[in-house]
């Protein structure tokens, strides 16, 4: 996700008639680089010409991922006829044979196949051949099979935030020590925000740069803010007790609990 790329290892084949074409040979990968390639030999297939060709390549891609760590994506593995335009050739899928392995595991995610098809797709450009005009375009013709991850029940959410989770819990706790313990009171509320700060940082580098909120984030805020605000409760609350009202005081600690230790739990799992 960090990075914006995923690694598919796939086989691609093409049927074809007439000796003026190779499309075994003059495909690309649009949305990927090529790391290795095996070419098959040209094959008679009943009136057809036929070869296959076994690829692995990096994917690009821009994740979406707002929804961390409930996110699902739909990736897709795009190719194109580098040497001919769609007059002069054009792809037809073939949905029927066109299949994931069930041996193919993404940790987190269950693999699905998505939609195989085949669009056109222009280019706007001459490609700098004067001849051509201004307005020139090019259209090719693209074959895309998409590839769905669906985050499945084993979302380790748990794993993600059981720092955040504990950081909150501590701050919580320092409500129930005595509030003239004050290393003990505040030390447990400071070292509690350093605590969600770091699990913040652990998510950053999980996922990549992006503008929009994602929901571990929310979360994370949710809990800093959390202990943020019970930092203060602790600040006011010995307030109170220096000004002699110490019952007002304690009332306030249990208030604050109360609040602090339900509010933020509803809140996860409207977000959620």
């Amino acid at each position: 996700l960090h990075d914006g790329t995923y690694w598919v290892d796939f086989w691609v084949w093409f049927r074809w008639k007439g000796d003026d074409i190779e499309p075994h040979k003059s495909f690309e990968v649009v949305n990927g680089n090529v790391e290795n390639r095996i070419e098959s030999e040209v094959l008679p297939d009943l009136d057809y010409k036929y070869a296959s060709v076994r690829i692995s390549a990096t994917m690009f891609h821009v994740f979406e991922v707002e929804d961390f760590p409930y996110d699902d994506h739909t990736l897709n593995i795009d190719i194109e006829d580098v040497d001919h335009e769609e007059h002069l050739l054009r792809y037809l899928p073939d949905v029927r044979n066109s299949m994931i392995d069930p041996a193919v595991h993404v940790a987190g995610w269950n693999v699905e196949k998505g939609r195989t098809f085949v669009e056109r797709h222009v280019y706007h450009t001459n490609y700098g051949f004067m001849s051509l005009g201004e307005n020139a375009q090019a259209p090719f013709s693209r074959f895309v099979q998409r590839i769905e991850l669906v985050r499945g029940e084993g979302t380790p959410i748990f794993k993600l935030f059981w720092v955040s989770f504990l950081s909150v819990l501590l701050a919580l706790l320092a409500l129930r020590i005595k509030v003239t313990d004050l290393d003990a009171r505040f030390g447990l509320g400071v070292g509690s925000i350093f605590a969600a700060m770091a699990n913040t940082y652990v998510l950053g580098e999980m996922l990549p740069d992006t503008e929009m909120v994602t929901l571990a984030e929310k979360v994370n805020f949710l809990s800093v803010g959390t202990i943020f605000v019970a930092v203060f409760v602790s600040v006011a609350s010995i307030r109170f007790t220096y000004a002699g009202r110490e019952e007002a005081s304690v009332k306030l600690d249990n208030i604050a609990l109360v609040v602090l230790g339900d509010g933020p739990q509803r809140r996860s799992l409207e977000e959620r």
